[in-house]
């Protein structure tokens, strides 16, 4: 057993799947285990929680306990994987893992091939350092989620600044950082506290802000600049986020 975030990991089992161009394993769930998949060549689609998931050379897929998943090889070179199971000794809330994360470093890989290895062991010393390992894989994959929300964001804030002044909708932002929009919403408001349209006019109303302060220019030429069909609509918004009316923010100013 391991402890990871003041839990228990216990390790269940360990796989490997050899390259095949044609693997698929039909929709089921794990009713006793958690699952983490390393894709070490090809390309494996997974259907999980209403998401189409393309894990490419390199990514880990997780399939909570309980929750129903596809998988499938998908294109034309053989699907080969590494895949570890295992579950918490005690009961928790709270902690959610990443569904998809890119193994960019290449530590996991590592900690996985390493983990195929030692299994099964066969002395004592074989046992303590495989519940060491699982420990830091699971530190690194919740760090592969962090690092991965902390990119959707930068990716969101570039697009809202480079196409401000233009309209552009949830389908735009979600192309933009290349993810479905379900999935986008959903990952966006877990790392940001508010959903994507909420952030985008949060960073209007604060360049229009920023404008109103140093500027001249009239509220018909700042809603056009930041992304606002009218000055009637900026200052509607603008009073709903800061509570102010333009006009008291520049007379302020």
């Amino acid at each position: 057993m391991t402890e990871h975030a003041g839990l228990r990991a216990l390790l269940t089992h360990l796989g490997h799947v050899s390259p095949q161009v044609k693997w698929h394993m039909a929709p089921h769930m794990h009713h006793e285990f958690n699952e983490l998949v390393l894709v070490v060549s090809g390309t494996l689609e997974v259907h999980i929680q209403g998401q189409r998931i393309q894990g490419q050379t390199g990514d880990l897929l997780t399939y909570p306990q309980h929750i129903w998943h596809a998988e499938q090889a998908v294109g034309g070179d053989p699907l080969e994987t590494l895949f570890l199971a295992w579950h918490w000794a005690t009961p928790h809330t709270g902690i959610s893992w990443p569904l998809h994360a890119t193994d960019h470093t290449g530590r996991s890989r590592g900690l996985m091939t390493w983990m195929h290895e030692l299994f099964p062991p066969t002395r004592q010393e074989e046992r303590h350092m495989l519940h060491v390992l699982l420990d830091a894989l699971l530190f690194e994959v919740g760090q592969l989620a962090q690092s991965r929300e902390r990119r959707m964001v930068a990716q969101t804030k570039a697009y809202v600044h480079r196409y401000m002044a233009s309209a552009f909708s949830l389908d735009d932002l979600a192309e933009g950082v290349g993810l479905s929009k379900y999935h986008f919403c959903r990952e966006f408001k877990k790392a940001m506290g508010i959903t994507p349209m909420a952030f985008v006019r949060q960073v209007r109303v604060e360049a229009a802000r920023s404008l109103l302060l140093s500027s001249s220019l009239t509220l018909k030429g700042i809603a056009e600049q930041v992304g606002f069909s009218d000055e009637f609509q900026l200052s509607r918004v603008f009073r709903r986020v800061t509570g102010l009316a333009p006009s008291q923010v520049r007379d302020g100013g």
